[in-house]
């Protein structure tokens, strides 16, 4: 009897898994795939789509808002790629850490990642 049921259970398991491939594949083709982008839509019309400033679903209307009514700004790296290697070189991180575990104060931690940032920017010019 035991067999059984786990067979049971393992056919509507597949049968659920199955519905959940149609659904997704129906997305897809009808290019609604919403469920799948935590991102907001690239094209601003699609913002007034009712998925993304639906009230009963207070997380994505109140993401949605934040984004579409606030101001943004893009990253530091779109404003100059220098500063990519500013990030990959830890600067802000190796600051910290020498505020720790050196016991440097804030300013001289500051001064050294600025001017580290400096050399940076110069070397990327």
């Amino acid at each position: 009897m035991a067999v059984a049921s786990r067979r049971e259970a393992e056919k509507q398991s597949q049968g659920l898994g199955l519905q959940l491939l149609e659904t997704l594949c129906e997305g897809f083709a009808r290019n609604d795939c919403k469920c799948f982008c935590p991102y907001l839509p690239v094209m601003k019309p699609n913002w007034k789509d009712p998925f993304w400033t639906n009230p009963d679903d207070p997380h994505i209307s109140t993401a949605a808002k934040t984004l579409i009514e606030g101001s943004t700004r893009p990253f530091y790296i779109v404003q100059n790629p220098a500063y990519s290697l500013v990030l990959k070189d830890n600067v802000w991180g190796k600051a910290i850490n020498r505020i720790v575990v050196d016991k440097i104060s804030s300013e001289q931690a500051a001064d050294e990642a600025i001017a580290r940032i400096k050399q940076i920017f110069d070397q990327w010019q």
